[in-house]
């Protein structure tokens, strides 16, 4: 960073808040209160002439009080909708043919299978498809897993059988790399914590209770019987003719070429019962 430059983050967080701690520890209280007036702060008198811990509290109650929505609103703003983002993620991680762009050109190249359209509107009622990527150790003793993943479309539940396509699988050349499993139940990430619920939908990311056996590092999820059953189309527009065969495909197997391909932490272990 160049010395007449600064870090946006320390020019709009820290410094602020470095200025609110030096005049509210240190400074006059006429000092105090013009510097708090300019930031939009006013306190009343008995405030101001408190000492220095209840000063700053009631100084950053007030500074930080229109912040709190500010990530939430950030997100919305910039964020796209799962439905808005989801031809864009298919074209870079699904392995099958994905149309990209929105010409005529491309239209009359590619068209979408009728899975590959599910998962690009998000179609709750479409065949289930989801993106497994990473796995949560659920015990104390690292036993057991919650595996973390994306759902493209249909609805996930407790008691779904479900399909585990490895990294390996491919429809033409490779079937074997193929297990079945029964989710024991769903949760919604937050942070920290998680929340069981009963069902969750196209565009979520879920974590997925007993299905971690199956999985080493990356796979795709699909329903049990889902390769030869029907299901609703949420496009009342659509016709008939999808082009390509509606075949399963993967998703690709996450790469990390800025880490140049290499793990980006590591775990220092020692035995339970030393020689």
């Amino acid at each position: 960073v160049s010395p007449t430059i600064h870090r946006t983050f320390v020019t709009l967080i820290l410094e602020p808040l470095y200025k609110i701690y030096a005049a509210c520890l240190a400074e006059p209280e006429r000092d105090v209160n013009k510097l708090l007036r300019g930031l939009g702060v006013f306190l009343n008198k008995s405030q101001l002439r408190s000492s220095a811990q209840p000063l700053l509290q009631a100084a950053l109650r007030q500074f930080l009080a229109s912040a709190h929505g500010g990530w939430v609103q950030a997100c919305v703003r910039w964020i796209p909708s799962p439905k808005q983002a989801a031809p864009a993620k298919l074209a870079r991680c699904y392995t099958g043919p994905v149309p990209v762009g929105g010409g005529e050109r491309n239209k009359a190249a590619i068209k979408p299978s009728r899975r590959v359209r599910a998962m690009m509107q998000c179609q709750p009622r479409g065949p289930l498809m989801i993106h497994a990527v990473k796995q949560y150790a659920s015990s104390a003793d690292g036993q057991s897993f919650l595996t973390l993943g994306r759902i493209y479309s249909g609805t996930v539940r407790p008691q779904t059988r479900v399909k585990i396509l490895g990294e390996s699988y491919s429809p033409h050349d490779d079937e074997e790399d193929v297990s079945a499993a029964t989710v024991e139940a769903v949760f919604i990430p937050r942070g920290p914590y998680r929340t069981e619920v009963t069902l969750a939908q196209a565009g979520n990311w879920v974590l997925l209770q007993g299905i971690d056996a199956n999985i080493a590092k990356t796979a795709t999820i699909v329903g049990i019987d889902d390769a030869n059953s029907k299901w609703e189309d949420d496009d009342e527009d659509a016709d008939d003719d999808y082009g390509v065969e509606d075949e399963c495909h993967i998703f690709a197997p996450l790469k990390f070429p800025q880490a140049g391909g290499e793990s980006v932490m590591k775990l220092a272990i020692e035995p339970l019962n030393p020689a």
